[in-house]
């Protein structure tokens, strides 16, 4: 299935782009592969990276928000959100 999905933004991205079956079962056991090194190998470092991702979301809703006030100025909070 995510592999279906790279290649329609590939297709999308790229008008000569022309989707075989063989291109989706690599990009499948290329993302199986990856799964299994991270698994494997940095499953340690698992706390770390959710951490460095929740910052990251933290500072995405923020961004958010500052974008929303800073668009909207007139519009008081209460409607906004």
């Amino acid at each position: 299935m995510v592999s279906g999905i790279i290649q329609g933004m590939i297709a999308l991205n790229d008008e000569s782009y022309v989707p075989q079956r063989w291109h989706g079962t690599l990009i499948t056991i290329a993302i199986i592969f990856n799964a299994i090194m991270f698994n494997t190998f940095l499953a340690v470092k698992l706390p770390l990276i959710e951490g460095i991702l929740l910052g990251l979301h933290v500072c995405g809703v923020f961004a958010i928000v500052v974008r929303d006030k800073k668009i909207y100025p007139e519009i008081v909070t209460e409607k906004l959100y």
